[in-house]
């Protein structure tokens, strides 16, 4: 299996930066100083491997590093803004004729930690993300590199899991949409980042809102921290123009319920206080014509 890269260039000015989000080669301005830009590079390149094992130590010498280096790309933020959200859409052309759409979704969940969605980062200026279309490694939050290679591995073991991309006659991968740490969402946003960045985070500010006035009270804060939470799980209008957003406040519910539980009421306190506080999302929406970078992989 070999990769070939169809570039789509696209530069934008962004809150008084130049940007050139793109695959490949890069964009130089006129006075030949470099553009920041956010790129994919595939796994021909000759530069992927040094690239892999520069941001994820040891996953070159991975059993399963072919397999992972037919299917994925590196999505590289050569110092852009920090990236708190990203999406990549994949269309896998089946050996059918028929094509399959999958979108990987990079945004980092709290996972029980007392930040609001948002916060965390996807990638800093300088970092990268492996991605493919049944699994994506973030650089950071600093962790075990060991840990990552074995999280790779195991997807990448299971055939039923990778055997559709090693018959698939093409795998295309594109950039659908970015939220940079400045403010600022670009992308075609065929998934829906924008709407999803945007209930996730004002959801949990809502939620923490809601629940300043019942501060100092156990039994009335945990009155309304479980009937939240009970509601987000009740069934729902699936037409309904608030869903997501109601269900990400329920998922701030559920997350601030397992704080009130286990980590005592002074912490829930602070940390209620501290979420309410927080900016609300109002992205700038930049570059409608934006296209991303597209990245094609032929077996």
């Amino acid at each position: 299996m070999h990769i070939r890269i169809t570039h789509l260039p696209i530069v934008a000015a962004l809150a008084g930066i130049t940007m050139a989000i793109q695959a490949g080669t890069s964009h130089t301005p006129s006075n030949g100083s470099r553009t920041p830009r956010v790129y994919l590079v595939y796994g021909s390149e000759g530069r992927f491997d040094d690239l892999v094992e520069q941001h994820f130590p040891g996953l070159t010498s991975s059993p399963q590093y072919p397999l992972i280096r037919s299917t994925s790309v590196l999505a590289i933020d050569d110092d852009a803004p920090r990236i708190k959200a990203m999406t990549i859409k994949w269309t896998i052309l089946n050996q059918d004729g028929t094509s399959t759409t999958r979108f990987s979704v990079l945004f980092p969940d709290p996972q029980g930690r007392s930040v609001v969605p948002g916060t965390l980062d996807v990638a800093v200026p300088g970092g990268a993300a492996l991605v493919s279309p049944v699994v994506h490694e973030q650089e950071i939050p600093a962790g075990s590199a060991a840990a990552r290679v074995a999280h790779l591995d195991a997807v990448y073991s299971q055939p039923d899991v990778v055997s559709p991309l090693l018959t698939a006659r093409s795998v295309e991968a594109k950039i659908d949409g970015i939220v940079f740490g400045n403010g600022v969402f670009v992308g075609k946003d065929e998934f829906g980042l924008l709407a999803k960045y945007t209930c996730e985070r004002n959801g949990a500010i809502d939620e923490a809102l809601s629940l300043l006035s019942a501060l100092g009270d156990s039994q009335g804060t945990y009155a309304l921290l479980t009937r939240d939470f009970v509601r987000s799980k009740q069934p729902q209008d699936p037409t309904a123009a608030d869903l997501p957003c109601a269900e990400a406040r329920g998922r701030e519910a559920a997350r601030l319920l397992y704080l009130f539980e286990h980590r005592g009421e002074t912490t829930f306190d602070a940390v209620v206080s501290q979420i309410s506080a927080q900016r609300r999302a109002n992205l700038q929406i930049g570059l409608p014509g934006f296209h991303g970078s597209a990245t094609t992989v032929h077996q």
